[in-house]
């Protein structure tokens, strides 16, 4: 047992039956191991969400965030979902990075806000979003990017689509690859993209 888990232990071996409450007021206490018996308490409630990625989003330990990640992917917990997409509009790189690698987990629960995010009007979260189909294990991922490209007008969000429709398409995607080139046809990089995009492919 490491020296934090030891020292969580000790801290909670008397108190097994904490309430969700003084668990939560624990999130805020100065040591880290009390923080982190706290984390690990909540983690297996979806309705502590909310509490625990504000928590995230504010914790300046690294071990601390991580725990919180990793204890949603190894508990499965799809409740936490909307939360992790709350994240994709952090101000901090590091909080968006983290969500997006923890969506991956749950194909079937973001599958269900895929199409609003990817209408959200920022370009960034349009484009946050494409991150998270990148590895997410759906067979809808296609078709999304398909519908990007008919769909988008933003060129950085385009780019990126076309990018990945290279590595993930087949041949449902040429035509809508060429089809980009033509709407796109004085933006070279696009050109150069989707041309790389159909080489990948055919």
């Amino acid at each position: 047992m490491s020296q934090l888990n030891a020292a969580v232990a000790i801290d909670y071996a008397g108190n097994p039956a904490r309430s969700n409450e003084a668990a939560l007021d624990a999130l805020l206490d100065a040591n880290e191991a009390v923080r982190l018996g706290a984390i690990q308490e909540l983690i297996d409630d979806p309705a502590n969400a909310p509490a625990l990625l504000k928590h995230f989003a504010n914790e300046k330990t690294a071990r601390l965030r991580a725990a919180i990640m990793e204890g949603l992917r190894s508990r499965a917990a799809p409740g936490f979902v909307p939360g992790l997409i709350e994240l994709l509009s952090s101000d901090r790189a590091a909080n968006r990075a983290a969500a997006i690698e923890t969506l991956h987990h749950f194909p079937d629960e973001v599958a269900a806000h895929i199409d609003t995010l990817l209408a959200d009007p920022s370009p960034d979260m349009r484009i946050f979003t494409l991150a998270v189909l990148e590895s997410l294990r759906h067979p809808n991922v296609e078709k999304w990017l398909i519908t990007v490209l008919e769909q988008d007008c933003e060129v950085n969000v385009c780019a990126t689509a076309i990018e990945l429709l290279g590595r993930i398409g087949d041949h449902r995607a040429v035509p809508v690859l060429h089809a980009v080139k033509a709407r796109f046809h004085d933006e070279p990089f696009i050109c150069f993209a989707v041309d790389v995009a159909l080489g990948q492919i055919e």
